[in-house]
Order: C-alpha cells, then sequence, then structure tokens
C-alpha cells in the first residue's frame, strides 16, 4: 500500500478537516485523538498537525482523483451526508476554489500560509487623530457660543430689563460645572459614538444657521431672529457634542444648564409688549390709587403718572417693568442650585415675579412722592438710587425665600430626591447606586476625544460666520455710508421762527441709553392758532448701532405704552416739500377722546424696496441682497394734532416740515 500512494505523497495536501466529534469524545475519555486512516505519504506529511486528517483518495473515484492532482490537494473526507451529495458539494470547491460556497460548520480549514495576514481594514472614522477631532469639536462649540453672546450684547447694553443678560453666561457655566463634579458617571457611563450621518446632518445645519443669524446681526443688531438663529445654532452644536461625547445620560444632566442660557434671549417683541404693557399698567394703576390715597393728586396716562409738577412714568415708554426678568432668572438659578422639587422652583418663581411687581410699585410711588415734593429735577436725581434700592429688595428677599423654601442646607454633591429635573439618586444597594456611589467618589474628569474626521465643521461656521457677512456685503453693496456721516436734517434753535414757537425737549438718560443716537434733539412747537406738538431728530453715524425704526422702534411700538391707542393701520405719506419728494408714515392714536397724528420719515429712503416695510416682513429679508449695507441713519418724528381730513392732515405735516426741518442741500 505504501508503495502504490508513493505518487500521492508528493501532492501537497490543501485542505484538512477538523475532526470536531472525535476530538471531543477523546478528550472527555482523555485520550488524545487520533488520526484518521490516510495513506502512508499524506500521513507522513501531517505528522506535525495533531488533530487533522486527510481525506482517503482510496476512496475517491478515478475522474475525481485527476482533478484532485491537477488542484494540487486532497478532497476532505465525507462526513455525515451521503457520498454523493458530499461529492457534488465537493466538486466546486475543486474547481473553484476561491468562490466556493460555505459548508457549515464542518467547512474544511485551508493550511496556515507562510505569508502574514493582512489586518481588516479598519472604518474610516477610526484611522483619524480622536485628540485633533475632540478638539476641533470644542473650538467649534466654544466659538458659535461665542458668536451668539457677541451678538446678545448689543441688547443687554441697550435694554435696562435685559442687563442680567450679562450674568447668564457665567451662571449657566457654574451650573454646568456643578452638573460635571457631581455627576461624572454620566460621563463614562458609555464610550464615545461614532459620527453618523444624522449627526453630520445636524452640524451642518447648525454652520448653516450660524452664518445666516450673524449676516442678520450684522446687517441690523436690533433684529432678535438673528440673535436667536445663533443662539440656536450653538445649542444644537452643544447638544452634538454631548452626545458624541456621553450619549444621553450626559445630555440628561446638562441640559438644564443649557436651557439656562436661553434665558438671556429677549423675548420676541410682540410677547414683550403684550405682558410688559399689561404688568406696567397694573403697576401703574396700583401707584395712582397709592397716590390719591396719600393725598398726592395723580392720573394715569397708559403707562405714565400725570401729577401737577410733572410726568413718571417706568423709565420710558419702551422699558417695559424694570428687573422682572432678572427675578426670573435669578429664582431659576437658585432653584437648580439648590436642587429645588418642581413644587418649589415654581413657588420660587412665583416668588420673585410678586417681588418685581411690589418693588417696581414702590419705585414709581417714591420717583413720583420725590416728584411732587421736590420737582421733575430731583426726581432725575434720585432715579437711579431708588431704581437700585427697588432692585437690591428684590433679590435680597429672593434669596431669603429661597432659604425658608430649603428649610435645612443640602450637604455638597446630594440632590434633592424630589427633584425631578436633576438626575435620579438610586438606592444604595441597587447595582445603579453602587455604581455611582464609585463612580462619584472622586471627580476623574471626561475624555473629551472623539473619533471621527467630523470636528472640522464647526470650526469652519465659525470662519464663515465672521468672513462670509464682510464678503457677502462687500458684494452685494448697498447705499453709500460716506454719504450718511453727517445728518442731512436738523432742527432750529429754541426761540420764534416762521410763525411757531419752540421750546427745548431734553431728551432723558434712559431714552438716549435705549436709542444709542450719535445725535438726538426735541422740541416742544406751538403756533399762534392754538396747534401744539413736538418734534424729535435722531442721527446715527456709519458703524454705531441704529434701531430698525421700520419695525422695532416705530410710534406703533411706543405709543400704546404711553396711552395712545391705533385708531387705524399706518400708511405712506408722499409729501412734497419745495418741489422735493419728502416720503413718510403716518400713524393716528387716540386717547381719551383726543387724536393725535405721528408723522415719521427715515434715511436713507428708498427703504425696503419702497418708502417703508409695506410688503411686510418678508421684504425685510429681501433687504439682506437688495442691500445689506442700508440702515437707518436718521429718524424724523412729528407729533400733531389729527385735524380729521385726509387732506387738512398732508397739508399740517407738509407745512411743519417745511417751516421747522431745515434741509440740507447739495450731496
Amino acid at each position: 500500500m505504501c508503495g502504490e500512494d508513493l505518487p500521492m505523497a508528493k501532492v501537497r495536501p490543501a485542505l484538512m478537516v477538523r475532526d470536531k466529534r472525535k476530538t471531543s469524545n477523546t478528550a472527555s475519555r482523555g485520550r488524545r485523538p487520533s488520526l484518521a486512516r490516510t495513506p502512508c505519504a499524506v500521513r507522513k506529511s501531517r505528522e506535525h498537525h495533531s488533530g487533522f486528517h486527510a481525506a482517503s483518495p482510496s476512496r475517491t473515484p478515478p475522474a475525481i482523483a485527476s482533478l484532485i492532482i491537477a488542484s494540487g490537494g486532497p478532497i476532505p473526507k465525507p462526513r455525515r451526508l451521503g457520498e454523493r451529495e458530499n461529492l457534488f458539494l465537493t466538486i466546486p470547491r475543486v474547481l473553484f476554489p476561491g468562490d466556493s460556497p460555505r459548508l457549515g460548520r464542518d467547512e474544511p480549514i485551508a493550511e496556515p500560509s507562510r505569508t502574514p495576514a493582512r489586518r481588516p481594514r479598519q472604518p474610516s472614522f477610526a484611522m483619524s487623530n480622536p485628540r485633533l477631532n475632540g478638539m476641533l469639536w470644542g473650538l467649534g462649540v466654544g466659538g458659535l457660543w461665542l458668536l451668539a453672546w457677541h451678538g446678545l450684547h448689543y441688547e443687554w447694553r441697550a435694554q435696562e430689563q435685559y442687563e442680567y443678560g450679562f450674568a447668564v453666561p457665567p451662571l449657566a457655566l457654574v451650573l454646568a460645572w456643578l452638573r460635571w463634579r457631581e455627576h461624572p458617571a454620566a460621563f463614562h457611563r458609555q464610550p464615545p459614538a461614532p459620527p453618523g450621518s444624522w449627526r453630520v446632518g445636524l452640524a451642518v445645519l447648525a454652520a448653516v444657521l450660524a452664518v445666516f443669524g450673524e449676516l442678520m446681526r450684522r446687517h441690523d443688531p436690533s433684529w432678535r431672529l438673528g440673535c436667536g438663529l445663533l443662539l440656536i445654532s450653538a445649542t444644537l452644536a452643544t447638544i452634538l457634542w454631548l452626545l458624541r461625547l456621553g450619549g444621553a445620560p450626559l445630555l440628561r444632566a446638562m441640559s438644564f444648564p443649557l436651557a439656562f442660557i436661553w434665558l438671556g434671549l429677549p423675548w420676541p417683541r410682540a410677547w414683550e409688549l403684550a405682558v410688559i404693557n399689561r404688568l406696567a399698567g397694573f403697576v401703574t394703576g396700583v401707584t395712582v390709587e397709592l397716590l390719591n390715597l396719600v393725598g398726592l393728586t395723580a392720573t394715569r396716562r397708559g403707562n405714565v403718572i400725570e401729577m401737577t409738577s410733572g410726568f413718571v412714568g417706568l423709565d420710558t415708554a419702551c422699558s417695559g417693568i424694570h428687573s422682572l426678568q432678572a427675578a426670573l432668572m435669578v429664582s431659576l438659578f437658585l432653584g437648580e442650585l439648590l436642587r429645588f422639587s418642581l413644587r418649589r422652583r415654581v413657588l420660587l418663581v412665583l416668588a420673585g415675579s410678586v417681588l418685581a411687581i411690589i418693588f417696581n410699585v414702590g419705585r414709581a410711588f417714591g420717583l413720583a412722592w420725590v416728584c411732587a415734593t421736590r420737582g421733575a429735577a430731583a426726581m432725575e436725581q434720585w432715579h437711579n438710587w431708588i431704581g437700585g434700592s427697588a432692585s437690591f429688595f428684590t433679590f435680597g428677599l429672593l434669596a431669603l425665600s429661597a432659604w425658608l423654601l430649603a428649610g435645612r442646607r443640602l450637604p455638597a454633591g446630594v440632590e434633592s430626591k424630589e427633584s425631578p429635573l436633576a438626575p435620579s439618586a438610586p438606592n444604595a444597594g441597587s447595582r445603579r447606586g453602587r455604581e455611582n456611589q464609585v463612580e462619584n467618589a472622586g471627580f476623574a474628569g471626561a475624555s473629551l476625544t472623539l473619533a471621527g474626521r467630523d470636528g472640522w465643521i464647526l470650526p469652519a461656521a465659525v470662519l464663515a460666520a465672521l468672513v462670509g457677512p464682510a464678503l457677502w456685503f462687500q458684494w452685494f453693496g448697498g447705499a453709500d455710508l460716506s454719504a450718511l456721516k453727517s445728518p442731512a436734517w436738523s432742527l432750529p434753535p429754541s426761540g420764534y421762527y416762521n410763525g411757531w414757537r419752540l421750546r427745548d425737549l431734553p431728551l432723558k438718560p434712559a431714552e438716549k441709553r435705549l436709542l444709542q443716537c450719535s445725535d438726538g434733539r426735541g422740541l416742544n412747537i406751538e403756533r399762534a392758532d392754538g396747534r401744539a406738538g413736538a418734534v424729535y431728530h435722531f442721527f446715527w453715524r456709519p458703524g454705531e448701532r441704529p434701531p430698525m425704526a421700520g419695525y422695532a422702534h416705530t410710534p406703533n411700538v411706543c405709543m400704546p405704552s404711553a396711552g395712545w391707542q391705533p385708531v387705524a393701520p399706518p400708511r405712506t405719506l408722499a409729501l412734497k416739500v419745495e418741489g422735493t419728494a419728502f416720503p413718510g408714515k403716518l400713524h393716528l392714536f387716540e386717547q381719551d377722546g383726543q387724536r393725535l397724528m405721528v408723522f415719521q420719515a427715515v434715511r436713507p429712503p428708498p427703504y425696503l424696496g419702497g418708502v417703508y416695510a409695506d410688503g411686510g416682513r418678508w421684504e425685510r429679508f429681501s433687504l439682506l441682497w437688495k442691500a445689506p449695507n442700508q440702515r437707518v441713519a436718521e429718524v424724523l418724528l412729528l407729533y400733531l394734532p389729527d385735524p380729521g381730513q385726509d387732506e387738512a392732515r398732508v397739508e399740517h405735516c407738509r407745512a411743519a416740515v417745511e417751516n421747522l426741518v431745515q434741509r440740507k442741500t447739495g450731496p
């Protein structure tokens, strides 16, 4: 037999099958598994491969044996299947060794090759630099927040009731740091998530919102929608970053600090006017009743208190209630800091709102008392002191209310079990509780490395938001800013001028702060026939913050706060003054049976493709590509009694503009 099998010994065995059943049976009996019976030449070539056997060619038909010799290896020994079926599965493997199907758990195992095996190809995100990618994510998120806060600081600086916004970012960082220290388990509960298509898509969306929001903010800093888009972009990027770092547990742990930042965003003007005017009217009404109760004659005019010695308003007609939004912010911060339950947080917010209203009543009452006893000039001197005292007592009593609601001081790092807004604190005996106890024992810090190559998206968005608007304005152009360096209109000095008696009407400090104009002046005007009114002129130099006179500070916004209600929608009024077009907008108001008309003109014309925003809010967006550099540089407001007829209104406005407004001729 050995001589007969000698030619087969030269054939290199290519396929071997481990006899699993024999191996397991022999191993269970403590004996070494034996080799399958094969020709002696094949047995000698397989002495160093214990546990393997080659198929015997003695049982192979001659037709198949020729295929074996041609392929260079024996056929695996048939097992458990019929001889004919096993050969049918074997022929394709011999003919096409690289494309043959799998045979199940008894599939032949190829002989180990001397060449080293190639490593499986790793995913693309694993081939990147995780440390660099995580650093880019952090820089991008931080840059978006800086853009958002830079856009919001204009409103924080201009609006007195939003001054508290400067404290919102540091307080939010404090809350995030406390969450980080008290719940490090949320940072290590699961490894960083790999980048996904939906995450990349949301990051691109955040980048687009950042660029468009910065474009709107640079076009008009008082356009609150632009700041809102910047804040949405930064929030969306932060959510994606937190999900990449620690998943849903980390996002839940940071949800309140992330939502707290939104308190710095000014309210939409429609909501602000609806809420503030109602509360301001309530404060004014209560103050008037208290003044009459103590013997001081006072009359309510909208949100303004009329007294014999002057007028007392809540700062200005546009300012609203001082410290109301700040009290709301402090209430929410203290509730989170002390880990109050939802019921206690609601009680603290209500306490802050009530305290703000009460001390605003006291503030208005104190100013009215000073005005009645010492005069209007003394009221301006006491204004800041009375307002600061009201804010001090509001926040002091609010902190006292929080201390009383707390009952006892909670130890550091221990949360209230009643708090539904904080991560739950399981029992120490549970598995989750034991894990939290181990991980909360010390602050280990979270790894900021992120696999992938998607970290460049957010830094690129920040760069595009910084460079893109400048290129946009340069490309589309707009109004020639060099022609707006000096005002085209001016008011005459006080005295008698063209049959009018003029008296200076100085702007209050709060009004100057709200408008932030380069130059502003007001006059009380009166004619010999008894017609009286007022005229205001404001100018902003290029580069300074102008108000959106077509939207933000129109008479339709400010006059209702002073008690004047609109009786008709504003309409365009095209005047002809000495043969020159002088377009503007005419508003009609009524209070206690008296009617007042307000003529508003802006420069440069035309404005939004026409005189004013006649096309609605969508036409305001069209200005971004029609004339992005075009801003309101000059505003003229004329207040006159309403004659009742359209022809008379046009004539009165034309005569006042022609006789009171000094117009610059030439370039």
